[in-house]
């Protein structure tokens, strides 16, 4: 894909991970990112700047989705898209518990990424702070990965098992952390009230 059409290639394959059609993503970012180091004369720059738009068009077309048809567009259409019910309700507990959070750190997430920006249109998140947590999220994600891809060098094809590997960890992580805020925050308020008494 890279090959044949450059830049263009980037975009549209990232963005076409983030509307739900299973482009592996970190396979991708990784293998941008050894091919800045191979040659001198592609820039680091570009590709994650691409991969940015590109992540960024695909989940604001999966906000727009949602927003506009709700869940049921997920329910009825989502296994063309890998998208099962066990992953939506799992993503939707998850994402209901700390949004900023999920927004953020999504991408890192395998399965549940391309979930998100539709359960962002469905809940009615801020198209603003969609786009600003969104954007931050995706730099975070995409530069990672191609500086990863650009250190480990040879060893690019191995980033995508790891990662495979250690998605459910990553996701019982944040899982675990995002009990441990709504934990903290009902403590915090408790104790407010105690004081205040």
């Amino acid at each position: 894909m890279i090959r044949h059409y450059g830049n263009i290639g980037i975009v549209l394959g990232m963005a076409l991970e983030f509307v739900g059609i299973p482009v592996p993503g970190e396979s991708l970012l990784s293998f941008l990112g050894y091919m800045t180091r191979k040659s001198s004369d592609i820039s680091m720059i570009l590709p994650i700047v691409y991969s940015i738009i590109g992540t960024n068009i695909g989940s604001i077309i999966a906000y727009a989705i949602g927003f506009r048809f709700g869940r049921s567009v997920l329910v009825k259409y989502g296994k063309y898209v890998f998208i099962t019910p066990d992953k939506l309700e799992t993503t939707d507990k998850m994402f209901s518990k700390n949004k900023v959070f999920i927004l953020l750190f999504n991408r890192y997430i395998l399965g549940i990424r391309h979930i998100v920006p539709y359960l962002s249109g469905i809940s009615r998140v801020k198209v603003r702070s969609f786009l600003l947590y969104n954007l931050l999220g995706s730099i975070l994600w995409c530069t990672s990965f191609i500086l990863l891809g650009h250190v480990v060098g040879e060893n690019v094809k191995s980033i995508g098992k790891v990662v495979k590997q250690y998605s459910y960890v990553l996701a019982l992580a944040v899982v675990a952390i995002s009990i441990l805020v709504i934990i903290y925050n009902s403590w915090k308020r408790r104790h407010r009230g105690k004081i205040n008494d």
